[in-house]
């Protein structure tokens, strides 16, 4: 009944020492003090706690797996074992987090993510930082009308010399400080008329004109190729390989370790079948000797 409710609101506001609602004599209609609005976010929390603790029996028998990844990787090939690992059985507690390479060895360190993947090599004593794959750059441009494909899904495979390409007609990605100074050898880095871009949904959509080219680590163009109708070719001189590191907790907890071994058995067929025949993975990357 009406009297019910409001003795139970008075006996609340008793009990956390302050007025909630707001009530207008004459009128039904109440409102929510600067307390009471607070008090609602505090309730909802409290739900979610008890929601927590219901299904605590169900989430005890979970591996709990955290991974951060970049947004290239993503859009490459990491999506496609994120499905495979929520396939898993027995089911995963899964949490995935799309950060930036600086930002992996803190959310490591923390324990935010139990893995990370970074193009950084840096050193962390807490952390075991192991180079985990590394695949080729290559060249990805528009198709001219009238010409098939080369690259990854033809049966010839298209290079073209640095000589060749018009530095005016680059769409210019930083993938890593290596190609930096690679590309610096070859061109100038203050010519006009180069395009530079950190957005890869920008990049490929940018990237329609016949003249037009850029580089791209090879998983990631054999993924853009076919959707945005662009061919990979080779450059030669090539480009460093990019450099792909996990990072893992040094002093990981057998739960942890069990779940990125399931990840692990996952992560390396998929990396195999991803990744060019001329790059290197790196099978003990989460979980061998350092």
């Amino acid at each position: 009944t009406q009297s019910s409710v409001s003795k139970r609101l008075r006996r609340l506001e008793e009990d956390v020492g302050a007025k909630l609602i707001e009530r207008h004599k004459g009128t039904r209609a109440v409102t929510l003090t600067r307390a009471g609005l607070a008090f609602v976010g505090i309730a909802n929390r409290w739900l979610e706690i008890q929601e927590d603790v219901r299904t605590l029996h169900t989430v005890s028998e979970q591996l709990p797996l955290s991974i951060g990844s970049l947004e290239s990787q993503n859009m490459a090939f990491f999506t496609r074992m994120y499905l495979a690992l929520q396939q898993h059985r027995p089911i995963l507690r899964l949490k995935f987090m799309q950060r930036h390479s600086a930002e992996m060895y803190s959310l490591v360190e923390k324990r935010t993510i139990h893995v990370g993947f970074t193009l950084l090599d840096l050193h962390n004593p807490s952390l075991s930082v192991r180079l985990c794959y590394q695949e080729p750059l290559v060249g990805l441009r528009p198709i001219a009308k009238g010409h098939a494909a080369g690259g990854a899904n033809s049966d010839t495979e298209l290079v073209i010399p640095v000589e060749d390409l018009d530095p005016e007609h680059e769409l210019y990605m930083e993938w890593s400080d290596s190609l930096r100074i690679w590309h610096d050898q070859y061109w100038d880095p203050a010519a006009p008329g180069r395009l530079r871009s950190d957005s890869l949904n920008l990049m490929s959509f940018l990237l329609k004109e016949p003249e037009q080219w850029a580089i791209f680590p090879y998983s990631l163009a054999k993924k853009c190729a076919p959707k945005e109708n662009l061919e990979i070719f080779r450059i030669t001189p090539a480009p460093p390989d990019r450099m792909c590191y996990a990072l893992t907790h040094k002093f990981s907890s057998d739960e942890t370790l069990e779940a990125l071994a399931v990840f692990n058995g996952i992560f390396m067929p998929i990396l195999r079948e991803e990744l060019s025949s001329d790059s290197k993975i790196f099978e003990d990357a989460l979980l061998g000797p350092l």
